[in-house]
């Protein structure tokens, strides 16, 4: 048999029990738009997988006339449009703190690049796409903006040769802190030291190198593009 007192004190603590339910604790509930504003903005597409729609080619660079871009199975290619003759393809929008995530497959021999906070003229931080001997996947170069260099640690032990590899690209701040991660695994770590190198945004490029080292026929690839701007 239950008392009294045990029956009040059950009513005190249902109360009770209520109260916290309600109040989180003492902190009050989380709502969407303190949710969505702790993590940033939404992350986009930008490449629909069929066409070339918020992308342009740039001839204004040293590599060539612009470079051959098309889209093959849900992938961007890019090849010299003729013997020597590269360059970049841009995005329309620019960007300045982001994190940017996309799938890569070169062909052995090849020398491209992914272009951060890149100009009309490909002056940028470039993530190295250079997939031939001495090269490096991953690494930090100054595209036309000092040639410095940093490569990504060991990026063989983590690459898989012939398949798609998926790379993620934190950047931040100017002078920025640029991270690298290859397949999840994080081997770039780079501070800059001079904001005056780049502005604070800039387009997303994707390269195909200019002069006679590309392989005839070889093709450089991009796919599953998305990005997120940091608040």
């Amino acid at each position: 048999m239950i008392s009294f007192l045990s029956k009040k004190w059950i009513s005190i603590s249902c109360i009770a029990v209520s109260i916290l339910i309600i109040t989180g604790c003492g902190e009050g509930p989380v709502e969407k738009s303190e949710v969505e504003e702790i993590a940033g903005e939404e992350r986009v597409s930008l490449f629909d997988g069929k066409t070339l729609g918020g992308w342009r080619v740039s001839s204004k660079t040293g590599h060539g006339d612009g470079g051959k871009w098309e889209v093959v199975a849900g992938a961007i290619e890019g090849d010299q449009d003729s013997p020597g003759s590269g360059g970049i393809l841009l995005s329309e929008d620019q960007f300045g703190d982001f994190e940017l995530e996309l799938e890569i497959n070169p062909d052995w021999g090849v020398c491209s690049g992914i272009f951060l906070r890149s100009s009309e003229e490909g002056k940028c931080y470039q993530v190295m796409v250079d997939y031939h001997e001495d090269g490096n996947i991953g690494g930090i170069y100054g595209e036309g903006i000092g040639g410095f260099r940093q490569d990504f640690l060991n990026y063989l032990d983590h690459y898989k040769k012939g398949e798609w590899n998926q790379i993620r690209i934190r950047m931040e701040e100017n002078p920025p802190h640029i991270q690298v991660w290859i397949n999840g695994h994080k081997g770039t770590d780079w501070q800059g030291e001079d904001a005056t190198l780049r502005p604070d945004e800039g387009h997303v490029a994707l390269q195909v190198h200019g002069g006679d080292g590309w392989p005839k026929d070889h093709k450089t690839r991009f796919r599953n593009i998305h990005i997120q701007n940091l608040p």
